[in-house]
């Protein structure tokens, strides 16, 4: 066999094992980020879960404290609740930006208002005086009472 065949016999072989082990390692790559997707999915979930738990126990504790006295006595009234904002995205919302809410109040799910509890008087006077929230692109009204 000629001495240049060969070589390039060798050099094709040696390509092709290359070639082989970048596909292995592309492939692994793809592995490990749809893994790290999962994994990042995975820890979201479980935040969301750890934040539920821990708004439960701050009720709680507060409860237990006598924090607010009854769960009326720092209500507000919130105004163009779309049909989209239910009460629980409206109460994670107030409480990521005032602090603790007893609960949302609505009557009617159709209609474009509610009333949030708040459980003291601090946040119930922080959310008054910020007068809105931005939650989902829509701007939701905070006053102290519907308009007679």
């Amino acid at each position: 066999m000629n001495p240049c065949c060969s070589e390039l016999q060798e050099q094709l072989l040696t390509q092709r094992q290359v070639n082989r082990d970048q596909s292995r390692l592309i492939d692994g790559k793809q592995q490990i980020i749809e893994d790290q997707a999962r994994l990042t999915k995975s820890q979201q979930q479980l935040i969301d879960m750890m934040y539920e738990k821990i708004q439960t126990l701050e009720n709680d504790i507060s409860k237990l404290k006598g924090e607010g006295g009854g769960k009326y006595e720092f209500k507000v009234f919130l105004r163009n609740v779309k049909s989209t904002l239910t009460p629980k995205i409206l109460k994670n919302h107030l409480e990521r930006s005032f602090g603790p809410v007893h609960e949302i109040s609505q009557p009617d799910p159709k209609s474009p208002y509610a009333f949030a509890y708040f459980k003291n008087r601090q946040h119930f006077v922080q959310a008054l005086d910020k007068g809105n929230i931005n939650i989902d692109g829509i701007s939701v009204k905070i006053t102290s009472g519907p308009k007679k």
